[in-house]
């Protein structure tokens, strides 16, 4: 009997997850590309213009580096800053509507309603970067590197 049960959900899930499959990655397809849009018009810029120079530029505060989309979901010192799952519990809404501290920016005004918004309805479509905020420099892997410079001093 269990058997037939498990061999019942095996062909179930193979007949009706094709036609998730067919539904499901054109959906996403849509809400990442309409993210991107809106990352590329407003998000990118603020995010440039007030936090990557304390979040991945000159400094890593927090522990939060967002110059990357898989950066800024990986979180900082106190966990994640985005929901995916739940957008409007993100940590990054609350700081940048001055609900929680540290209120961001810093030390100025919030962002706009509409801003807000855009962030928000940024969120929700997955959060998407069309490209890194900057190219990070240098080699993570930790070898030492010598370079020609480094041999021309010899």
């Amino acid at each position: 009997m269990q058997k037939r049960v498990i061999l019942f959900a095996i062909i179930s899930a193979c007949l009706v997850l094709p036609a998730f499959g067919e539904t499901v990655p054109a959906d996403h397809a849509a809400k990442m590309k309409a993210g991107t849009a809106l990352f590329q018009e407003t998000i990118r810029p603020a995010l440039t213009a007030q936090c990557l120079k304390c979040h991945g530029d000159e400094k890593i505060r927090s522990g939060l580096d967002i110059s990357s989309r898989d950066l800024l979901l990986k979180g900082g010192d106190t966990g994640p800053v985005i929901d995916l799952a739940k957008p409007d519990n993100s940590f990054l809404l609350a700081v940048i509507r001055h609900e929680e501290e540290p209120t961001m920016p810093p030390k100025k005004d919030k962002f706009s309603d509409e801003l807000i918004a855009d962030f928000q309805r940024w969120i929700e479509l997955g959060a998407p970067y069309d490209k890194p905020l900057m190219e990070k420099s240098g080699d993570d892997s930790g070898e030492m590197k010598i370079t020609d410079s480094d041999r021309d001093f010899w």
